[in-house]
């Protein structure tokens, strides 16, 4: 081979290595969410309880913004968002499946009905996108773009409602398996505060340390968290403002190691 056809090698390989490292193609396993193809979608839907993660291999995404806000693509923000259902799905034992779907070179048919599903009327839906489905009633919920990592509590239960059977009691929603809630360890957030306060838990004051974060603002607004642990260093509660979207605690009142009160307060415009 001459010195060019070598160079060109060198070069297509670098071209296709660089077009992988934006693509979209998910990393979800097929234990986790096995991948439909076209002629198994429709029975699928019309069948099954499931939560569906759409998305097109073929496009090349620009996600610099992404990127720079979270250290991570919009397909990987949006894998995380599934594997994190799944995680509360199993925890809760919910009736669901959950399944990928990679409409590169599907039928203009098939995407007609994807993008009724996703609610968009653009020729290509935005990918990724996450659609969930229910047998005696209409889509239950559609989202579609970034996932906030900073939000990705909120994501995750907004997202489940359908399927998260909470039962509501004087100190508030009670799941069993325990409601997800933020990591402020991620990169995404900020240490603000920590110190020591007295708070009524059970209608007993308790002395309990308060640590404060906030998350990078993104789209007009910040994420602000309070994880509240008690004096031997065991995690009581967290409370968790969306903004816009609600605020929310997450306590472990009954002191089982889980976080299974969801409390709502009222929300903060920012």
């Amino acid at each position: 081979m001459s010195s060019f056809g070598r160079a060109a090698v060198v070069l297509l390989a670098a071209v296709l290595a660089a077009s992988s490292a934006h693509g979209v193609e998910s990393s979800l396993t097929e234990e986790e969410a096995p991948l439909l193809s076209e002629d198994r979608l429709a029975g699928v839907i019309n069948k099954e309880h499931c939560i569906i993660l759409y998305y097109n291999s073929a496009l090349d995404l620009k996600d610099e913004a992404a990127k720079s806000e979270f250290g991570a693509t919009r397909q990987e923000l949006a894998d995380q968002l599934m594997r994190s259902m799944i995680a509360l799905a199993d925890r809760v034992q919910a009736p669901i499946r959950f399944y990928r779907v990679n409409w590169k070179d599907f039928r203009p048919k098939t995407m007609e009905r994807i993008r009724s599903d996703a609610g968009t009327l653009q020729q290509q839906p935005e990918s990724p996108a996450i659609v969930t489905y229910v047998l005696n009633g209409p889509i239950a919920h559609r989202f579609s773009g970034t996932a906030r990592p900073d939000m990705l509590p909120w994501f995750v239960h907004e997202v489940m409602d359908y399927f998260i059977h909470a039962i509501k009691t004087p100190k508030g929603e009670y799941l069993r398996g325990g409601w997800t809630y933020t990591d402020t360890n991620a990169s995404f957030t900020i240490l603000t505060d920590v110190q020591k306060e007295t708070r009524e838990f059970n209608g007993m004051a308790e002395t309990v340390q308060v640590v404060s974060h906030v998350s990078r603002r993104y789209e007009g607004f910040a994420c602000a968290y309070e994880h509240i642990y008690t004096s031997d260093g065991r995690l009581l509660g967290s409370i968790e403002d969306y903004g816009k979207y609600g605020k929310f605690g997450y306590f472990d009142f009954d002191r089982a190691g889980k976080l299974q009160y969801r409390v709502r307060y009222s929300a903060s415009p920012k």
